[in-house]
C-alpha cells in the first residue's frame, strides 16, 4: 500500500515540509484510504515517526507533528539530509507517500481499504493521488521576479477598479520581507474577490441579454403589422348595394 499526497509548504530556515500525507481521494493503483483506517494506525507510526526518500531503507527526517482533521493525515517534517532537502528546494520531491500494508477492505468495494499499517512515510517525487501536487512556500524569503510581476499585475488591475491599496510604501522606502509578503497575500485575496466579481458580472449580462430578447418578442406581438391593420380598419360592404353596411 503507497498513499501519495502533496507537500503544501516549505519552511527554508527550519528545513521543515508540510502536507498531507494521505486524503480519500482515488489514488493511482485505484484504491481509496479511509481518514479511520489511517488514524487507526498513526499511533504505532509516531513511536517512530521515520521518514524515508522514494521508499528506501534510508531514513532523511522525521515527522514532528502528525494530524488528523476533516480532509486526512497532515504532516509537519523536519529534513536533516542535505541531499533530501536539496531536491526538495529545487522541486524534485513533491509529496508525501505512505508505505504500509492493507489489513482490512470494505466487504462490497473491494478497492476501499478500512484497515492498514504505516510502515514509514517518504519523500517521493511522482504523486499517486490526485490532489497531490506541490504548493511551496519559503519562509522568509523574498517573491521571485516573476511572483513580483504577478502581484504588480493584480495590484494594477485592482487600482484601476477603485480599490484602495493600502500596503503601499513610498518609493524612497526599502519594502521588507514582511510587508513584501502581507502584499502579495492581501493582493492574492484581491485577486479572487475580482474573479468572482467578473463572474457574476457576466452572469447579470446573460440575464439582462435574455430580458431584452423576451421584451423585443413582446412587443412585436403587442404591435400587430400596418398591413393587418390597414385591413381590418376598412368598413364592411353591403352586398346589395356596394355601400358600407349598418352597424348591428
Amino acid at each position: 500500500m503507497r498513499i501519495f499526497a502533496p507537500i503544501t509548504k516549505i519552511d527554508q530556515e527550519q528545513r521543515m515540509v508540510f502536507g498531507y500525507a494521505s486524503t480519500e481521494a482515488l489514488d493511482r493503483q485505484g484504491e481509496i484510504i479511509r481518514k479511520e483506517a489511517v488514524e487507526a494506525a498513526l499511533p504505532d507510526y509516531m513511536r517512530f515517526a521515520n521518514i524515508r526518500e522514494m521508499h528506501q531503507p534510508s531514513a532523511v527526517g522525521v515527522a514532528k507533528t502528525a494530524e488528523m482533521d476533516e480532509r486526512g493525515l497532515y504532516l509537519a517534517v523536519k529534513v536533516v539530509d542535505d541531499a533530501a532537502w536539496a531536491k526538495v528546494r529545487e522541486g524534485v520531491y513533491t509529496g508525501f507517500s505512505i508505505g504500509g500494508q492493507v489489513t482490512k477492505r470494505d466487504t462490497a468495494q473491494k478497492h476501499v481499504v478500512t484497515g492498514c499499517t504505516i510502515a514509514e512515510i517518504s519523500l517521493v517525487d511522482r504523486p499517486a493521488n490526485p490532489e497531490a501536487v506541490f504548493e511551496m512556500f519559503k519562509a522568509g524569503a523574498r517573491n521571485s521576479k516573476a511572483d513580483l510581476e504577478r502581484i504588480q499585475g493584480i495590484h494594477d488591475q485592482a487600482v484601476s477598479l477603485g480599490a484602495a491599496c493600502q500596503g503601499c510604501l513610498d518609493d524612497d522606502e526599502p519594502i521588507s520581507d514582511e510587508a513584501d509578503e502581507d502584499l502579495g497575500k492581501r493582493l492574492g485575496t484581491t485577486a479572487e474577490r475580482l474573479a468572482k466579481a467578473e463572474a457574476v458580472i457576466a452572469d447579470q449580462a446573460g440575464l439582462i441579454a435574455a430580458l431584452r430578447g423576451r421584451i423585443d418578442a413582446l412587443g412585436e406581438r403587442g404591435h400587430p403589422r400596418a398591413g393587418s391593420c390597414a385591413r381590418s380598419a376598412r368598413p364592411r360592404m353591403s352586398a346589395r348595394r356596394g355601400r358600407p353596411a349598418r352597424p348591428i
